[in-house]
């Protein structure tokens, strides 16, 4: 979300309330800077004074940032403490869900075989390990192949995360499902494995 999608979410009077509260400036700098604050106050009022339901999306932005980069839940606990940012439980609802929703729309999306609309490329490269033998014992030769996809969803622009309570044994067993990964078996047997 950009400065203007936030200062439209509030309110007309509260915004007028939080402008006057700085001092006019003089260059553009300041004036952005004065913006964000007012419009960062405006976004602290509107999440001590909403119903329960309301989560501003700044102060949930700020939640998940400082989670990504600490991880540190007394960090976000005291931040939310002082009306800073969402609470801890709030972040990490919104992550299991985000990732809930990913999952779900990605599996959907490729049981579409493809969406047509969308960016599609194979990547692969090779890895050999202790290639330098004269006979190859204890070398190992593995190739990774992945799918890189742009799906349609990101060229819409926003994404809509529903709400939802999801504990993490949940989207384990949600992704376990969804992935299942195997051993790589040979197709045609070598000659030790003919001999028995």
């Amino acid at each position: 979300m950009n400065i203007d999608q936030l200062e439209n979410l509030v309110p007309c009077i509260l915004k007028a309330l939080t402008n006057e509260l700085f001092v006019k400036s003089r260059t553009e700098t300041a004036t952005l800077k004065k913006r964000l604050l007012s419009v960062s106050l405006a976004h602290i009022v509107m999440q001590a004074t909403a119903k329960e339901g309301f989560i501003s999306p700044l102060l949930l932005s700020i939640g998940i940032y400082i989670h990504q980069v600490t991880r540190s839940r007394s960090l976000i606990d005291l931040l939310s403490a002082l009306g800073l940012c969402a609470s801890y439980t709030i972040v990490m609802n919104f992550e299991r869900s985000a990732a809930f929703a990913r999952i779900e729309d990605e599996y959907t999306a490729t049981d579409k075989a493809t969406e047509q609309n969308s960016f599609c490329q194979w990547v692969a490269d090779n890895y050999d390990f202790i290639e330098d033998t004269l006979n190859g014992s204890n070398s190992t030769h593995t190739m990774g192949i992945i799918t890189c996809q742009t799906p349609e969803y990101l060229k819409r622009g926003r994404i809509v995360v529903p709400k939802r309570k999801i504990s993490t044994g949940q989207l384990d067993e949600k992704v376990r499902k969804l992935l299942s990964i195997e051993p790589y078996k040979v197709l045609h047997p070598t000659r030790f494995e003919k001999q028995f």
